[in-house]
């Protein structure tokens, strides 16, 4: 029975690992071009922790949207008090840990592209990385994005109150999360780039002089 279990768990991982990984790269590429579009100054290890983030929480959009349905529901009824421990550690253990680890994946696949010199956006944005203001342009295209996501989330009928919840968590999980899972990710990366032992030691110290040698 153990080792039935232990088979399932691991195909299962598995096969959400790569799963995880295909999404992933569209992913990469829908925030890349929604930056490009906003103009905004972002590096690799950015956009890799915001991807990663959305396609861990994506995983658990099902269980997340039905706890902000019942969560909504309880705050109706009053009931709230009751279930609110059940429901905090349900969000940590789910949404919150896989927010975190698909975080430090990205960033590490962010942290690899960065390093391999692939530059992402242009040279005068690069220049100004704290520049907070935004042009009519910038406006627009937030605009536009923030359109075509809430016109697809009424295309499939999940324009509610419930979902609206659950995005803005989902929204207050990147922004706290995203330090803490590049940190993450760049002291992986040193662990694994460390220098690796050659197998033979180094003597240290002068050399030994022999007896017959002119001094």
């Amino acid at each position: 029975m153990i080792l039935v279990a232990g088979t399932v768990t691991i195909v299962g991982g598995a096969s959400a690992a790569c799963l995880a990984a295909i999404i992933c790269v569209p992913a990469m590429f829908l925030v890349w071009g929604a930056i490009r579009l906003l103009r905004v100054g972002a590096t690799w290890t950015t956009v890799g922790a915001i991807s990663g983030g959305a396609v861990g929480f994506a995983g658990w959009l099902p269980v997340s949207y039905h706890t902000c349905q019942l969560v909504l529901l309880e705050l109706v009824d009053g009931t709230w008090a009751d279930w609110l421990p059940r429901r905090i550690l349900l969000i940590l253990l789910g949404p919150v840990l896989a927010t975190l680890i698909g975080q430090v994946g990205g960033a590490y696949g962010g942290l690899v592209l960065q390093r391999a010199g692939f530059s992402f956006c242009p040279r005068d944005l690069n220049e100004r990385p704290g520049r907070v203001s935004f042009s009519i342009g910038q406006l627009f295209s937030l605009t536009l994005v923030l359109s075509l996501a809430l016109t697809a989330l009424r295309m499939v009928g999940l324009l509610n109150a419930a979902m609206l919840l659950a995005l803005a968590c989902w929204l207050g999980l990147q922004v706290a999360l995203r330090r803490p899972a590049i940190w993450i990710a760049e002291r992986v990366m040193r662990f694994l780039r460390r220098p690796k032992p050659r197998g033979y030691l180094i003597a240290s110290g002068k050399p030994a002089e022999s007896e017959g040698a002119v001094r």
